[in-house]
């Protein structure tokens, strides 16, 4: 079966015509999708003290280089993408593979466009070029190659149970609350009520890049940003863009995603839409899979609309968008659904020498759940609960930045109110339900920072900054009577030489409670875990260093953290069966965790690239006697990727990776062992003219059977899945 499957593999790469060698002065610069790469610098060698021959590529990926000689080599270069030197051709039609490291100032860690406040923290992107090149599934999955990302278990949203989805970072694990706040354009997507997050909510064709800081962001993002930030930037509109991914896979997967847009003078517009369905796999073990368990099947759709109006002074903006699932759970019983809708507004423009933004954002969504006992032998299973809960939520934000020649000042201030009744209806053994209950839940959370960007040298920067939180539980209570935190951050910058930048920071962040952690019990399999009303909220001190090697054909960034988050929430385990494992969420003590994480890419040739991640973490209980110095659980003490990608014959991309990870526990008590595992994936693309490419996945080649839960029962990852599709762009 293995040698089976590498024979497609080696045959798809067979399959793939020469590329002919014309001579021209004149094409195209694209991805390995077929997208155009805008702003692309091309420069033709030239003897010391000649005049130079440059150019730069057109906003549809196009250029003319007219100067060029035939003796000359074109160097081309693209910020996110690997650098390509070529001979010059008739028809010069150039495809770049993303970077596996960029020095981009990104949005997420300064939280605005302009202001150089990115080095407070190492932050990796995934490019839509990077996410073209693994098997096409949700973010989540793309996010394990990031070192020190984790999830709750290990297992794919498009088989877990939504309430499972959170994600951690460095060693604070996730739980079904995300202790990473993950946005979409600065929208929260983190579930207003649960914290836990839908991976797939912003349609695939729509996503420009994914851009991922690690470490606590409570200074400028407050409660749900204490292990980090992840955040969607979704496409620009552009004088006309269309992009179409069309998938089907085994499983009975299907999936088709498309992104609209454009522009007349200062009005602009975007449609995005995505629709998916798979049969899914049984997600037992099939040493313990009984009659009850059947595959985990998953449907849902997504749209985003959005208008905006843009002049040099102002802007405005608003996006709508709409979510729909159900999923079926792993037994007949055990489903759930979830509606969601969103409305976002977005205003700014310039002030005061600086620019002002302001933002308001209100939802309502919905939640159904169904829970069951198993009978022992897998062979039945009875009702236990329903779940409803609808959840309303509203945010507003504002903030003011401003750059002068030696500092950087970034102000601003947001709240954001969550309502929510948890309606649940209990069954007896026997099938009679008891009287259902209803717990209505609110909660708000307001603050205000201020950053400072200081250049006291040309090669130095320092960021300071604070934020200031309140957090009001209920209604009943004043808004001063409620949590407070302050989260303070420093972090230096220094850039060495034109080849090494070393950064350093220290800062403290918190995360609250969730209104589902508070207020709303669960179960999954034989393991029912119990809400607590009296949490408190969580704190952390962080400390981080990392060093940054960039010689000419390649990049190498070596990061060292610890970290301590006191009052850390966690599912305690209060009593263990054979028939029902009985947790509850509770504050204890500390978690202290220690750990380092290397990333990084070396060019073998101009067209082939070797890329590796690592991350090593020492994650462990402390303050708390019933669980001092145990592992935290679901923190693998290590994780690790390797891999290369290339333009081979054809202009074709190749992606091959191999995902490593150890072993992590299942709970508290470090008596449930998820097992140490690798998965390995191959990604061929190839070229359809110049705007559209065609592709083949191989996920999980090796159809290798590895853990990623244990309720006891043994719960597997995605087993071997065949992708083909299609990426189509025309236009930006």
């Amino acid at each position: 079966m293995i040698a089976a499957r590498l024979t497609v593999v080696a045959a798809t790469l067979l399959l793939v015509p020469v590329l002919r060698a014309d001579a021209s002065l004149h094409g195209t610069v694209r991805d390995a999708t077929g997208g155009a790469i805008a702003g692309a610098h091309l420069a033709a060698t030239r003897p010391a003290g000649a005049a130079p021959c440059e150019t730069t590529s057109a906003a549809d990926g196009t250029f003319t280089l007219d100067c060029v000689l035939p003796s000359d080599v074109v160097r081309i270069e693209a910020l996110g993408f690997t650098p390509v030197e070529v001979s010059p051709r008739d028809s010069l039609h150039v495809v770049m593979m993303p970077a596996a490291y960029t020095q981009a100032v990104v949005v997420t860690a300064s939280r605005a466009e302009g202001v150089t406040t990115s080095g407070a923290a190492p932050v990796s992107i995934l490019t839509a070029s990077d996410l073209a090149l693994l098997p096409p599934a949700p973010l989540d999955d793309a996010l394990k190659t990031v070192p020190g990302f984790s999830l709750f278990r290990r297992t794919t949203s498009r088989a877990a149970n939504p309430t499972t989805q959170g994600a951690g970072m460095r060693g604070l694990s996730a739980s079904g609350a995300s202790r990473a706040l993950v946005l979409a354009d600065g929208v929260p997507l983190n579930d207003p009520f649960g914290g836990w997050v839908y991976w797939s909510r912003v349609p695939a064709a729509a996503v420009d890049r994914v851009e991922v800081m690690r470490g606590s962001g409570s200074d400028l993002y407050g409660a749900d940003a204490v292990a980090g930030v992840v955040q969607v930037l979704t496409r620009k509109p552009g004088d006309g863009s269309v992009k179409v991914d069309l998938e089907g896979a085994s499983h009975g997967t299907a999936r088709a995603s498309l992104f609209a847009g454009g522009s007349h003078g200062p009005w602009r517009g975007t449609a995005s839409g995505e629709a998916f369905t798979t049969d899914g796999y049984t997600l037992v073990s099939e040493d313990e899979r009984g009659a009850v368990d059947v595959p985990a099947t998953q449907r849902y759709d997504s749209g985003r609309l959005g208008a905006g109006y843009e002049t040099p002074g102002f802007y405005a903006r608003v996006v709508g968008d709409v979510y729909a699932e159900h999923r079926g759970n792993g037994t007949p019983i055990q489903t759930n659904s979830t509606d969601i809708r969103q409305l976002h507004l977005d205003l700014g423009g310039t002030v005061a020498g600086g620019s002002w933004n302001v933002t308001g954002q209100t939802g309502d969504q919905s939640y159904d759940q169904a829970f069951s006992s198993i009978a022992t032998d897998r062979t039945s299973e009875t009702l236990t609960s329903r779940q409803y809960v609808p959840a309303v939520q509203h945010g507003f934000a504002a903030r003011w930045q401003r750059g002068w020649e030696g500092v950087d000042v970034l102000a601003g201030a947001d709240t954001r109110d969550v309502s929510a009744t948890n309606n649940e209806q209990t069954f007896a053994p026997s099938g009679t339900p008891r009287p259902p209950t209803h717990t209505g839940a609110y909660q708000r959370t307001s603050g205000a920072y201020l950053q400072f960007t200081l250049r006291p040298a040309s090669n130095v920067t320092a960021t300071v900054g604070a934020r200031g939180d309140l957090r009001q539980p209920s209604r009943d209570e004043g808004f001063f009577d409620g949590d407070s935190a302050f989260s303070p951050r420093a972090s230096l910058t220094w850039t060495a030489s034109s080849l090494v930048v070393v950064r350093g920071s220290i800062g403290w962040a918190f995360r609250a409670p969730t209104l589902n952690e508070r207020y709303r019990g669960f179960r999954a399999g034989n393991v029912l875990t119990l809400p607590n009303a009296d949490l408190v909220p969580e704190s952390l001190r962080a400390v981080e260093g990392s060093v940054l090697f960039t010689p000419r054909r390649g990049a190498l960034r070596i990061t060292v953290y610890q970290n301590g988050l006191d009052d850390a929430v966690t599912n305690v385990t209060v009593s263990s069966t054979p028939q029902l494992i009985t947790r509850q969420r509770m504050n204890v003590g500390a978690i202290h965790a220690l750990g380092a994480e290397i990333e990084g890419e070396w060019r073998l040739t101009a067209a082939l690239s070797l890329i590796g991640s690592s991350a090593l973490t020492h994650s462990r209980f402390a303050d708390y006697a019933p669980l001092e110095g145990l592992t935290t659980p679901q923190v693998p003490g290590w994780t690790g990727a390797i891999g290369i990608r290339g333009a081979g014959p054809g202009r074709v991309a190749i992606s091959a990776q191999i995902r490593a990870f150890g072993s992590q526990f299942e709970d508290d008590r470090n008596t449930l062992v998820l097992n140490s595992g690798s998965v390995t994936d191959v990604t061929v693309l190839r070229p359809i003219g110049h705007r559209a490419s065609a592709y083949l996945s191989f996920e999980n080649l090796f159809d290798v059977d590895y853990d990623v839960g244990r309720t006891p029962v043994r719960t597997i990852g995605q087993p071997f899945t065949l992708h083909g599709g299609v990426h189509l762009t025309i236009g930006r």
